[in-house]
């Protein structure tokens, strides 16, 4: 299952690292032809003002795209949330292999939990602008 999950993160990496960013910045568009990918922010679409976490994705992308000082700039979360990313990408790779001491299924299920659930609340924290 890890190998699965490896395979799935390495190949969503990979897709999402082809992504621009438009001309003016302020959203992501399909790789060669330039089309503007939808807004995902709710609140942005409601009010027409950013939320928070806005940003996060160019800066996600942008990281991947090995821009983490350009990406920082965007927004900070964007850049730990690719480093979580990259770090899930090797910790299931190693899973996958037969070891002893392996962790449990459990432990695994927590650590994400708890990583993913820190890294929703990133935007609301202090490094967000």
């Amino acid at each position: 299952m890890n190998l699965v999950v490896a395979a799935l993160l390495l190949a969503g990496l990979g897709l999402a690292s082809r992504l621009q960013l438009t001309p003016d910045g302020t959203g992501l568009a399909l790789p060669g032809s330039g089309r503007r990918l939808p807004e995902l922010c709710a609140v942005k679409r409601a009010t027409g003002r950013p939320c928070a976490g806005c940003g996060a994705g160019r800066a996600f992308v942008l990281a991947l795209r090995g821009e983490p000082v350009r990406a920082w700039g965007v927004h900070p979360t964007g850049v730990l949330y690719a480093a979580w990313a990259g770090a899930q990408l090797v910790l299931r790779s190693l899973l996958a292999l037969p070891w002893r001491g392996r962790p449990s299924s459990r432990f695994v299920a927590s650590e994400v939990a708890v990583s993913l659930g820190a890294l929703c609340l990133l935007p609301f924290t202090g490094l967000a602008r």
